[in-house]
């Protein structure tokens, strides 16, 4: 509907993909056994923070385009 908006959310989706593999590892890893996700909180951490920055900046196109 909004092309305008079509690349910050792709990037969006993007990142929820790579963010929903690691939870998928860090799953098949505890499933076997392994609980320490350290490797994981790594890899999650700094997806997740820039996730709820482009989310910010998304929201915030997004009430600019409704004005």
């Amino acid at each position: 509907y909004y092309p305008e908006i079509r690349p910050e959310f792709d990037k969006i989706m993007n990142i929820r993909e790579k963010l929903n593999d690691i939870v998928d590892g860090y799953k098949e890893q505890y499933r076997r056994g392994d609980i320490d996700g350290s490797r994981w909180i790594e890899l999650f951490q700094p997806l997740f923070e820039q996730i709820g920055m482009l989310a910010d900046g998304f929201d915030k196109h997004i009430v600019k385009l409704r004005n």
